[in-house]
């Protein structure tokens, strides 16, 4: 039996520290606090809470509403059947041999949170989401998602590089040790150009590398997506060529699709050569626009499918306001606050909560500008 001065002790450690302890059983989170070691009394830092998607972006059409749309190649009528692996999770997210796949970390989850919730509107449940951290993970398991562990995907990327002729084992040995300690993937919002950012973007190619091994084709977006379209049947079909969407001259690395071809696993066997030969400093869409062979690309038509730069000029604007954009990228923006800025105030943010950045995308205190593109749901149109 604990004596009564441990009690006493344990009882003003706590409570006189200011900490807390929440356990909300029928929501099954925990707010707590952990209490980490060091000089100068010891730094504290909050857990926050895992929230399910209806908190989080709450979507007009929820994870589990089914039978929102009739049951079709692309929208999945069935409750959710945990993944067995990541390609157990693949043969059920497919379609044809063909699966969209998307990328996260723990930074980017309420952007796809307003991209999946644009999905689901336009007739699409059937994806798989790769985490590339733990927290990530969390959060896509507790929202519900379609989400696998991608962290022992992505990480080493730059093994399948070839090994330098003439260096010495032990060389070659430092070399990967290096490799492996750099490529380890931050959590937070990384911002564009940064080395963070650059090493998520590398780390997208070994997502579609594991896809294409496993047989299947690859249509491979970020997160920072919005689909006024369901692009999946049209696209899947429209061409044995690579498709790419257009960033002036480049493709773009953010939305493409990639057919399962030994020319295409060369491709990115070259590029995760060039990630190494260049110590990491360069993002994948310069690597793949300096490597890969114009018969791999072919670029998807604009307006239909536009990028973040389209979508700052007039007709931009115009062309989301007349229902003729199928998906829009929002790149070309420096931040996530800069994306939520522009999500808000171009009619690109679908979820009813508002952005986390809230006091830059609402002036004012103002809304965000109602979505009015008009849907193509099983060829029908909706506004």
């Amino acid at each position: 039996m604990s004596s009564p001065f441990f009690v006493f002790f344990f009882l003003v450690f706590f409570f006189g520290g200011g900490g807390t302890i929440h356990i909300a059983r029928g929501e099954e989170s925990v707010s707590a606090m952990t209490i980490r070691g060091g000089g100068g009394g010891g730094g504290i830092r909050r857990r926050r809470p895992k929230r399910r998607e209806e908190e989080a972006c709450g979507c007009e059409i929820g994870v589990e509403e089914y039978d929102a749309h009739e049951e079709s190649n692309w929208w999945d009528t069935r409750t959710k059947i945990p993944f067995a692996s990541a390609k157990d999770a693949l043969e059920k997210m497919s379609f044809n041999n063909s699966v969209l796949v998307m990328m996260t970390n723990a930074g980017e989850v309420d952007l796809l949170d307003n991209y999946l919730c644009s999905l689901r509107l336009s007739g699409l449940n059937k994806y798989i989401v790769f985490a590339t951290d733990e927290r990530a993970m969390k959060h896509l398991e507790y929202r519900g998602y379609n989400a696998v562990d991608g962290t022992n995907i992505i990480k080493n990327n730059n093994n399948n590089a070839k090994k330098k002729e003439g260096d010495s084992k032990e060389e070659n040995e430092e070399e990967e040790e290096k490799i492996k300690t750099e490529i380890k993937l931050s959590s937070k919002d990384a911002e564009f150009g940064r080395k963070a950012w650059k090493r998520l973007t590398q780390a997208k190619l070994k997502i579609v590398e594991f896809v294409l091994k496993s047989g299947y084709d690859a249509f491979l977006t970020d997160v920072d997506i919005v689909a006024f379209h369901n692009f999946m049947p049209e696209l899947i079909k429209t061409s044995e060529k690579n498709l790419w969407l257009r960033d002036g001259q480049e493709v773009n690395t953010g939305f493409y699709f990639m057919r399962k071809k030994s020319s295409n696993l060369n491709l990115l066997e070259a590029a995760f050569q060039r990630i190494k030969e260049t110590h990491g400093s360069h993002d994948d869409q310069k690597i793949i626009n300096a490597i890969m062979k114009s018969s791999q690309r072919k670029f998807l038509p604009t307006p239909e499918y536009a990028n973040g730069c389209f979508m700052k000029t007039e007709s931009g604007r115009t062309a989301v306001a007349n229902g003729k954009v199928k998906a829009v990228h929002v790149n070309c923006a420096q931040s996530k606050v800069v994306k939520h800025k522009i999500m808000c105030r171009r009619g690109l943010w679908f979820c009813r909560q508002p952005p986390t950045s809230a006091h830059v995308a609402h002036d004012g205190g103002q809304t965000c500008v109602k979505p009015g593109g008009t849907y193509v749901v099983n060829d029908e149109r909706k506004v």
